[in-house]
């Protein structure tokens, strides 16, 4: 039996999901709306916003157009006849779960942005990699160590050397 056999999504959580994505790039544009765009070549401080924000709201309805049809099977399963008593350890353990990786992603983006002027861009992504490892139950320390230290060495590439921002390195 392969893993794909294992895993069941309830189509609700990426509808649900598609939609959440789909308000935030809503709300990213409407935000970025009173920044000055720019152009391509010159970008103004509403350009990155405005993109990223309408990149995220189109893979948002992307996403929820992808799941209705599932969460219409779904729901006619769940309502059109009796069905036998159901289990609900399996969706109380899918929700302790959810709330454990929104736990540790806010987590570690918040040590991000409390320790990134103390310690540094490097320690501080490496904290941020790790901490947010812990979201997904089965972590092992040596793949999450080779990402944190990998991701820490690209944002100094891209924003240090690349972009030329005056982040510090190592702490202050």
């Amino acid at each position: 039996m392969s893993t794909k056999d294992n895993q069941h999504i309830d189509p609700t959580l990426d509808l649900y999901s598609g939609a959440l994505f789909t308000a935030i790039g809503l709300g990213a544009m409407i935000t970025a709306r009173s920044y000055p765009m720019g152009s391509i070549d010159r970008m103004g401080p509403g350009f990155f916003p405005m993109v990223l924000g309408a990149i995220m709201a189109v893979l948002g309805i992307v996403l929820v157009l992808k799941n209705l049809e599932g969460f219409r099977q779904s729901y006619r399963r769940q309502y059109a006849s009796p069905a036998p008593a159901r289990d609900d350890s399996s969706r109380h353990d899918g929700m302790i779960r959810a709330a454990r990786s929104i736990l540790f992603v806010l987590g570690g983006m918040s040590f991000f942005a409390l320790t990134i002027e103390h310690i540094g861009l490097l320690l501080s992504v490496v904290g941020l990699v790790i901490i947010c490892s812990f979201a997904e139950p089965g972590m092992k320390w040596r793949p999450t160590l080779l990402l944190a230290l990998f991701m820490a060495a690209l944002s100094a590439a891209i924003f240090r050397y690349g972009i030329g921002l005056p982040l510090q390195l190592w702490g202050s």
